[in-house]
C-alpha cells in the first residue's frame, strides 16, 4: 500500500497542457473549500486501469492539511473523481482499479476515513466513518499516519 500526502506532490510531476488545464478547470468548477488553492502539482502513479499514468492532484487544502484531490487519467485526459484527505492510501491490487482510502484529520486523535471505489468510470465514495479513541488507534495501527511517497 502506498500512502501519500501533499508533501509527496511536485509541480514538475503534473504534465503541462491538457492535464494541467483539466486540474485548473476542476478547481474552478468545484470551487475552493480550503485556505489554499493548488491544482498545480501532482503525484503520478499507475492505478492499473489505463496505459498511461494517473495523477493525484491536490486541488485545495485547509489549514489542517486536509485536501480535496482530483484523480486524473492521462490518456485521454479526464477526471476520474475526487477524493478527500490529508493522507491518501492506495491499496495494493492485482487487477483492475484499486480502492483508495482518504483520512481527514479532525484534531488530535479524531478523523474521518472515507473509502473510494472505481465504479462506472469514476472513483466514488463507498463508505465514510469517524474514527475516535479506540477506533482511531486501531486505524492508526492498521494504516499508519505517515506518508511514504512510494509507488
Amino acid at each position: 500500500m502506498a500512502v501519500i500526502d501533499f508533501d509527496c506532490t511536485a509541480p514538475s510531476s503534473l504534465p503541462q497542457g491538457e492535464l494541467a488545464n483539466l486540474a485548473r478547470q476542476t478547481t474552478q468548477k468545484l470551487g475552493s473549500r480550503g485556505v489554499a488553492v493548488w491544482a498545480d502539482r501532482a503525484w503520478a502513479l499507475d492505478l492499473g486501469g489505463e496505459p498511461g499514468p494517473e495523477y493525484l492532484v491536490p486541488l485545495d487544502c485547509g489549514a489542517t492539511g486536509n485536501c480535496r484531490w482530483a484523480v486524473l487519467a492521462s490518456g485521454p485526459a479526464r477526471l476520474l473523481g475526487t477524493v478527500d484527505g490529508a493522507l491518501i492510501y492506495i491499496h495494493a491490487h492485482s487487477s483492475g482499479w484499486p480502492e483508495l482510502t482518504g483520512y481527514a484529520s479532525m484534531g488530535a486523535g479524531d478523523g474521518v476515513v472515507t473509502s473510494y471505489v472505481y465504479r462506472n468510470g469514476r472513483y466514488v465514495a463507498k463508505s465514510e466513518r469517524e474514527v475516535r479513541d479506540a477506533a482511531f488507534e486501531k486505524f492508526a495501527q492498521s494504516y499508519g499516519l505517515q506518508s511514504h511517497c512510494e509507488k
